[in-house]
């Protein structure tokens, strides 16, 4: 789990500069390409390295664990197939009609939907039968991202006037180090065997 959020803090810190070039300097077409597909796909494979990293835990709890053998041994699924799931989900949600106010929903989003295909791919290769447990799931995830959302902001708003950085970039960075640990979180909390 360390390594996973060192290794997504450090991504989210590299993209803060570039994210803040990106928006002083670029225009037009340029800068439609960097913001839809360049910076979402490297957001989307911090999120899969992160995955990597920490998979099974805190992904499957102790108690579904049991009896599997050696965490190490546990099979994965492919990164070709989860970068594409996800950045094709990254890329299509910005899409939908007045997706510019749910925004800050993607991230988590892509995460649970990469947590989501981990453990699929845990059932079919252990022969386990997974499942949600669905009350309050939703709500908590909802009410999760909504907190996390505003709190970021706020951080992102004052740290922005403090070292005269880019408020956006900041945002962007924050939200890549803590929301997908914490959707994971939250996630553990509902699989069961």
């Amino acid at each position: 789990m360390l390594l996973g959020l060192i290794l997504l803090a450090l991504g989210a810190t590299a993209l803060i500069p570039v994210e803040s070039w990106v928006h002083r300097n670029l225009h037009g077409v340029a800068d439609t390409l960097a913001e839809h597909v360049y910076l979402p796909a490297a957001r989307t494979l911090l999120v899969i390295v992160f995955l990597y990293c920490v998979f099974p835990q805190p992904l499957l709890a102790p108690t579904v664990l049991a009896g599997v053998g050696d965490a190490a041994d546990l099979s994965r699924p492919d990164w070709h197939a989860l970068l594409n799931v996800l950045f094709i989900a990254g890329a299509l949600l910005p899409l939908l009609p007045r997706a510019e106010r749910f925004g800050a929903l993607i991230l988590p989003l892509q995460t649970l939907i990469g947590a989501w295909i981990f453990m699929h791919h845990f059932e079919a290769s252990h022969g386990l039968a997974l499942k949600l447990n669905h009350s309050g799931v939703l709500m908590l995830f909802i009410g999760v991202v909504i907190a996390s959302h505003m709190l970021l902001h706020l951080v992102a708003r004052e740290l922005s006037a403090r070292y005269q950085r880019d408020a956006l970039s900041l945002y962007d960075a924050l939200a890549l180090i803590t929301q997908p640990p914490l959707v994971l979180i939250v996630t553990r909390a509902y699989v069961m065997t």
